[in-house]
């Protein structure tokens, strides 16, 4: 009955402490960790673990040797010494839907969009006219899908319109000097595109004018008389804006002033005239008139009197009663000439130079004549320089000297001649005085038994019975007084006559009876 008996050894295992570790992954991006998390135990014990989504995320399921709850939200480990009671949660993005309204969210841009209703107003050539007219704008709305991890965009909505969706109708404005193509742009709906570049579009329109035809003037004016036209206006014609170039032409005898209107050049010499409307492009230009000196040299030209003069030393000879003895002596002259300055166009004197000798500016000396009969103030003329004004009644004044001749005491005699006797003297000659060229009445005596022949000399009377005498410094103002004999017949009755013995003779012998 011997048995050998088992020996029974009791061996205790103590569980050591164990880990489990939780990982979160990622399954939208490939399986990223998210997070770990630890969770503490015993070796082969039952461990009971929350799981914590994280935010942003959604629950998809759980890997390992675990039991999850229904709901996801409890796992229970069995812990092992190994890594074989580690958990795998698999998460994904969770999505949201946004629409904003706050200007300054991210997603506001996204979400609101707004359409402008933009009129282009140009020209023929597309140039702008006036500015864009954006004043009526229409706002529009959508929510878009966000993913929550990532915050990208992951789904769009509809656009849909806050306020309206069609624009009104616009006037267009009125461009002076222009046609317009519409006067009126209808209201319309912008266009509209969704999903993710989806907008809501502008509404363009434009708007042409066409410029017409204007006409523009050049006026030129004289400055000089208060602004009155010269010569005829000028018309140029062109489309309204554009620009052409007039030449300036200045008239004859003007001079330019200065240009009202268009773009000058900087010589004045054309003028940059853009078309207007109005009147704003009208030109105005300004002339005053053109001045020269002139100097001609031609008699006939009508400048020749104002710059020519001509001084003469004029003597005058005279006697003590200013009676002229020679006539003047007017054989010196001085040729003077000046410029003046004449207004171009109306040709009057506007300025005048001085007075310039053309060749020597004094007269000679001159001696004055002999006159017989007279003592001379002045035997000799000293020449002189003429007197010269200048300016506007400016002249070159003759020079002008008077010789004074006085007259001296002259005889002049009266002689009776008997012509029946070959011219002798009859009685004394009788002398009379006084100054030269003075004159005297002498009354003629017939001395008895004569009678008057005539009278050489002098100036005598109709009845002869008066001489005038002008003394002069010579013989010529003697007189003679010619005679004859007178006779008479006698018939003597008293015998003492003398002639009463001689009637027993005849006449004829008693002619040759002397006395």
């Amino acid at each position: 009955d011997g048995t050998v008996k088992d020996i029974e050894v009791t061996v205790t295992y103590k569980a050591d402490p164990a880990e489990a570790t939780v990982f979160y992954v990622d399954d939208d991006n490939e399986g990223n960790v998210v997070k770990t998390e630890i969770t503490k135990g015993k070796t082969d014990g039952l461990g009971i673990y929350t799981v914590k989504i994280p935010d942003g995320y959604e629950y998809v399921s759980a890997e390992g040797q675990t039991f999850i709850s229904c709901d996801g939200n409890v796992l229970k480990i069995r812990f092992t010494a190994d890594e074989t009671d580690n958990a795998t949660i698999h998460l994904k993005h969770a999505h949201k839907d946004v629409d904003p309204s706050d200007p300054d969210d991210p997603y506001y841009d996204a979400t609101h969009d707004t359409a402008t209703q933009i009129i282009h107003y140009v020209d023929q050539n597309g140039k702008t006219v006036f500015t864009d007219d954006k004043s009526q704008t229409l706002d529009y709305e959508r929510t878009v899908t966000i993913d929550s991890v990532t915050g990208e965009i992951t789904g769009y909505g509809d656009w849909k319109a806050v306020d309206g969706d069609e624009f009104g109708s616009v006037t267009s404005p009125d461009k002076p000097g222009y046609d317009v193509d519409k006067s009126e742009v209808s209201g319309e709906k912008p266009g509209i595109t969704n999903g993710k570049d989806g907008k809501v579009s502008d509404v363009e329109e434009t708007v042409t004018y066409t410029a017409v035809d204007e006409d523009a003037t050049i006026t030129y004016v004289d400055d000089d008389k208060n602004g009155a036209q010269v010569g005829d206006i000028v018309t140029v014609t062109g489309k309204t804006d554009d620009s052409t170039t007039y030449t300036v032409t200045i008239p004859d005898g003007y001079e330019y002033v200065g240009t009202d209107g268009g773009v000058v050049s900087a010589d004045g010499k054309t003028v940059t005239i853009t078309f207007a409307a109005d009147d704003s492009d009208n030109v105005v230009i300004h002339l005053k008139h053109g001045h020269e000196d002139v100097d001609p040299s031609d008699p006939d030209d009508p400048y020749y009197d104002a710059t020519h003069d001509t001084a003469t030393q004029i003597i005058h000879y005279v006697d003590q009663n200013g009676k002229t003895v020679f006539t003047d002596d007017k054989s010196q002259t001085l040729d003077y000439e000046r410029t003046v300055t004449i207004d171009s166009v109306t040709g009057e004197i506007t300025g005048y130079g001085d007075w310039k000798a053309v060749d020597g500016d004094e007269f000679g000396s001159v001696t004055s004549p002999d006159k017989p009969g007279y003592d001379v103030d002045k035997s000799e003329v000293s020449g002189e320089k003429p007197g010269i004004t200048n300016g506007k009644d400016g002249k070159v004044s003759d020079v002008e000297e008077t010789v004074t001749y006085t007259a001296v005491d002259e005889d002049a005699t009266i002689t009776y001649v008997d012509d029946d006797k070959n011219g002798a003297q009859v009685g004394d000659i009788v002398t009379v005085t006084g100054k030269t060229d003075d004159s005297t009445t002498y009354t003629v005596t017939i001395p008895d038994g004569y009678e008057y022949v005539g009278t050489d000399g002098g100036v005598v009377s109709a009845d002869g019975k008066t001489v005038t005498i002008t003394f002069a410094a010579d013989d010529s103002d003697n007189v003679v007084i010619h005679l004859k004999h007178g006779h008479k017949d006698v018939d003597p009755s008293d015998p003492d006559d003398p002639y009463y013995a001689c009637l027993l003779y005849t006449s004829d012998a008693a002619d040759e009876l002397d006395g």
